[in-house]
Protein backbone atom coordinates (compact mmCIF):
# COMPACT_ATOMS: atom_id res chain seq x y z
CA UNK A 1 0.00 0.00 0.00
CA UNK A 2 3.29 2.29 0.61
CA UNK A 3 3.82 2.12 -2.98
CA UNK A 4 0.07 3.18 -4.23
CA UNK A 5 0.32 5.94 -1.75
CA UNK A 6 3.70 6.82 -3.27
CA UNK A 7 2.54 6.85 -6.79
CA UNK A 8 -0.31 8.88 -6.17
CA UNK A 9 2.32 11.38 -4.90
CA UNK A 10 2.84 11.86 -8.27
CA UNK A 11 -0.87 12.62 -9.44
CA UNK A 12 -0.47 16.06 -7.18
CA UNK A 13 2.94 17.54 -7.40
CA UNK A 14 1.90 20.63 -9.58
CA UNK A 15 0.36 22.66 -6.69
CA UNK A 16 1.42 22.70 -2.90
CA UNK A 17 4.62 21.17 -4.11
CA UNK A 18 6.41 21.71 -1.01
CA UNK A 19 4.07 20.59 1.49
CA UNK A 20 3.72 17.61 -0.68
CA UNK A 21 7.12 16.80 -1.09
CA UNK A 22 7.56 16.83 2.54
CA UNK A 23 4.54 14.65 2.85
CA UNK A 24 6.04 12.16 1.02
CA UNK A 25 9.65 12.29 2.41
CA UNK A 26 7.62 11.93 6.11
CA UNK A 27 6.29 8.55 4.52
CA UNK A 28 9.67 7.42 3.58
CA UNK A 29 10.18 7.86 6.94
CA UNK A 30 7.73 5.31 8.04
CA UNK A 31 6.06 8.79 9.47
CA UNK A 32 2.66 8.07 8.27
CA UNK A 33 0.78 10.39 10.72
CA UNK A 34 3.12 13.11 9.84
CA UNK A 35 2.75 12.84 6.71
CA UNK A 36 -1.08 12.90 6.73
CA UNK A 37 -0.65 16.28 8.69
CA UNK A 38 1.38 17.69 5.62
CA UNK A 39 -1.02 16.79 3.56
CA UNK A 40 -3.93 17.97 5.13
CA UNK A 41 -1.77 21.32 5.70
CA UNK A 42 -1.22 21.42 1.38
CA UNK A 43 -5.30 20.60 0.78
CA UNK A 44 -5.70 24.26 2.54
CA UNK A 45 -4.31 26.04 -0.36
CA UNK A 46 -3.82 23.33 -2.93
CA UNK A 47 -6.80 20.55 -3.54
CA UNK A 48 -3.91 18.14 -4.52
CA UNK A 49 -3.46 17.61 -1.22
CA UNK A 50 -6.91 15.79 -0.48
CA UNK A 51 -6.14 13.27 -2.59
CA UNK A 52 -2.77 12.36 -0.90
CA UNK A 53 -4.47 12.37 2.23
CA UNK A 54 -6.78 9.89 1.45
CA UNK A 55 -4.84 7.71 -0.10
CA UNK A 56 -2.90 7.98 3.61
CA UNK A 57 -6.03 8.08 5.99
CA UNK A 58 -6.69 4.56 3.95
CA UNK A 59 -3.33 3.51 4.74
CA UNK A 60 -3.78 4.22 8.22
CA UNK A 61 -7.32 2.30 8.49
CA UNK A 62 -9.24 5.25 8.83
CA UNK A 63 -11.51 4.72 6.26
CA UNK A 64 -14.68 7.20 7.60
CA UNK A 65 -11.81 9.47 6.89
CA UNK A 66 -10.58 8.59 3.81
CA UNK A 67 -13.73 8.67 1.97
CA UNK A 68 -14.10 12.54 3.03
CA UNK A 69 -10.71 13.18 2.01
CA UNK A 70 -11.41 11.08 -1.33
CA UNK A 71 -15.24 13.61 -1.78
CA UNK A 72 -12.97 16.26 -0.81
CA UNK A 73 -10.77 15.83 -3.61
CA UNK A 74 -13.48 14.70 -6.43
CA UNK A 75 -15.10 18.03 -5.81
CA UNK A 76 -11.92 19.72 -6.41
CA UNK A 77 -10.25 20.70 -9.64
CA UNK A 78 -7.68 17.98 -10.23
CA UNK A 79 -6.54 16.34 -13.76
CA UNK A 80 -8.26 13.74 -14.72
CA UNK A 81 -5.56 11.01 -13.55
CA UNK A 82 -5.63 12.29 -10.25
CA UNK A 83 -9.26 12.10 -10.29
CA UNK A 84 -9.48 8.27 -11.31
CA UNK A 85 -6.99 8.19 -8.02
CA UNK A 86 -9.45 9.43 -5.78
CA UNK A 87 -12.51 7.52 -7.18
CA UNK A 88 -10.36 4.54 -6.49
CA UNK A 89 -9.78 5.93 -2.99
CA UNK A 90 -13.29 6.24 -2.24
CA UNK A 91 -14.06 2.99 -3.26
CA UNK A 92 -11.55 1.26 -1.35
CA UNK A 93 -12.80 3.59 1.53
CA UNK A 94 -16.45 2.31 0.65
CA UNK A 95 -15.21 -1.54 0.69
CA UNK A 96 -13.96 -1.40 4.11
CA UNK A 97 -16.70 0.40 5.40
CA UNK A 98 -18.86 -2.45 4.07
CA UNK A 99 -20.67 -0.42 1.42
CA UNK A 100 -19.76 -2.51 -1.39
CA UNK A 101 -22.52 -1.57 -4.11
CA UNK A 102 -21.60 1.91 -3.52
CA UNK A 103 -18.11 1.11 -3.91
CA UNK A 104 -18.60 -0.84 -7.14
CA UNK A 105 -19.91 2.59 -8.89
CA UNK A 106 -17.06 4.21 -7.40
CA UNK A 107 -14.57 1.66 -9.78
CA UNK A 108 -15.94 2.83 -12.93
CA UNK A 109 -14.39 6.05 -13.76
CA UNK A 110 -11.22 5.20 -11.24
CA UNK A 111 -10.49 2.68 -14.13
CA UNK A 112 -10.67 5.49 -17.21
CA UNK A 113 -6.87 5.85 -16.58
CA UNK A 114 -4.55 3.12 -17.61
CA UNK A 115 -2.22 3.88 -14.97
CA UNK A 116 -5.06 3.32 -12.47
CA UNK A 117 -5.88 0.52 -14.56
CA UNK A 118 -2.65 -1.58 -13.61
CA UNK A 119 -2.91 -0.23 -9.95
CA UNK A 120 -6.69 -1.91 -9.38
CA UNK A 121 -5.68 -5.01 -10.68
CA UNK A 122 -2.71 -5.04 -8.34
CA UNK A 123 0.40 -4.80 -10.57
Amino acid sequence: MESEVAWMFGLFQPKGKQALDKALELLHQGKKSEALAMALQAAKTAPEGWGVASGLLLNLGRYGEALEAAEQALESDLSEEAKAAAWNAKGQALIHLGRVAEARKCFGPALKQPAQALSLAGH
